[in-house]
């Protein structure tokens, strides 16, 4: 299951700036399956007061995991991108 920075940023904007916020379906691209279910029971749990996990809004912060579906992979994967610069930086000037 692929999500977007987008979708995240509909999902949790409310929670990281503690604005109020509605959104119909926060998770519209994914299955209504388990793991959406979850996701959307977590924030709901850790921003409504008064809930044994509330998390303080000063508290809060957003993790991103690395794993390849914030990079883009056009024209040339960044991990390659570096590999050529890094190279190209330690050849001799001609």
């Amino acid at each position: 299951m692929k999500c977007s920075l987008g979708m995240f940023v509909r999902v949790l904007s409310p929670c990281v700036t503690g604005l109020p916020g509605y959104v119909a379906d926060p998770l519209p691209s994914w299955n209504d399956a388990a793991p959406k279910k979850a996701v959307i029971a977590f924030v709901e749990k850790v921003t409504k007061e008064g809930s044994t996990d509330f998390v303080p809004v000063a508290e809060r912060i957003s993790v991103f995991d690395n794993d390849g579906t914030l990079w883009p992979e056009n024209p040339l994967p960044f991990q390659a991108a570096f590999m050529s610069y890094e190279i190209a930086r330690e050849l001799p000037e001609q």
